[in-house]
């Protein structure tokens, strides 16, 4: 978003358009990525997916100063790319790493180091840009994905990949057989359409959000890391409260009440940013929603 910033001040639609370059991926490759990650050695696959990452990363200040944006979409859709391959491969390996007894503990750590992820490091992320600038920061960020392919290393376990000579056709076969299974119960269709109408949503408003913030409060990444942090505070107070008070009562209910709080949210988010020009109720909106 930094470098954004820096090639295109305050373009709604540049900042879109990287934005779909991050969403493109998962759209177009996720189906193969995890009939493949099933075949692959897991482990190999994380280490793998680390390195190029790091590699992508370094190289992405010099790609942003490229003439034409193609090269720099195209760096941002591979880092993305390799993600897809990652996650299911590292989803896949818990179970195999963690005794049978230990499976819930194991689940329970991973979630709440990813909670502390998108939450404590996105802060410090988002200051450090400010800090030392996006290019630098990109290089701290490679050296992170070094440091995580060096951490999977010792892991032990990990899969082994699929016995070989498997017929092409028979990957293709697979995920087609997923989309039929998708399309034929009502249900399903219904909740994928209602899904995909509530992503869309989201991306425009993340995106319309970001300008705003930086355009109001006069910063790239600082107030949209604070922003980021609450975000996920209220998303950790929701869950639990959800645990508390939410589990027996009817899901359709507390969708519906989620969704209410969510617009109210929104629009208070709004209303702190665009009018009252507050960074503290600005984060109070985000816990909100």
């Amino acid at each position: 978003m930094a470098l954004v910033a820096a090639r295109a001040p305050g373009s709604a639609l540049t900042l879109a358009k990287v934005l779909v370059m991050t969403s493109l991926p998962a759209l177009l490759m996720n189906p193969f990525a995890g009939a493949y990650v099933d075949r692959w050695n897991r482990k190999r696959t994380m280490i793998t997916c680390d390195l190029i990452r790091a590699g992508i990363l370094a190289l992405l200040p010099w790609v942003a100063r490229a003439p034409g944006a193609a090269p720099f979409y195209g760096a941002v859709f591979l880092i993305f790319a390799v993600a897809t391959f990652f996650v299911p491969a590292r989803l896949a390996v818990i179970p195999e790493i963690a005794a049978a007894g230990e499976l819930p503990r194991a689940n329970a750590l991973f979630t709440s180091s990813g909670m502390i992820g998108s939450t404590v490091i996105l802060l410090a992320g988002a200051l450090l840009v400010e800090w030392i600038g996006p290019a630098k920061s990109c290089l701290v960020t490679a050296a992170s994905y070094l440091a995580s392919a060096a951490w999977i290393v010792p892991i032990r376990g990990g899969g082994k990949p699929a016995a070989r000579g498997e017929a092409p056709g028979k990957i293709l076969r697979e995920v087609a057989e997923g989309f039929q299974e998708l399309w034929r119960h009502p249900q399903t269709r219904r909740a994928a359409g209602l899904l995909g109408f509530l992503m869309a949503g989201s991306g425009g408003a993340f995106v319309a959000a970001a300008i705003l913030v930086q355009r109001e409060l006069g910063s790239v990444t600082k107030d949209l890391g604070f922003l980021s942090l609450w975000l996920g505070v209220g998303m950790l107070l929701g869950s639990l409260a959800y645990g508390r008070w939410g589990a027996h009562r009817s899901r359709r209910q507390v969708l519906g009440f989620s969704f209410i709080g969510c617009g109210a949210g929104f629009v208070s988010f709004v209303a702190a940013v665009a009018g009252l020009k507050s960074g503290v109720y600005a984060c109070a909106s985000g816990v909100l929603m």
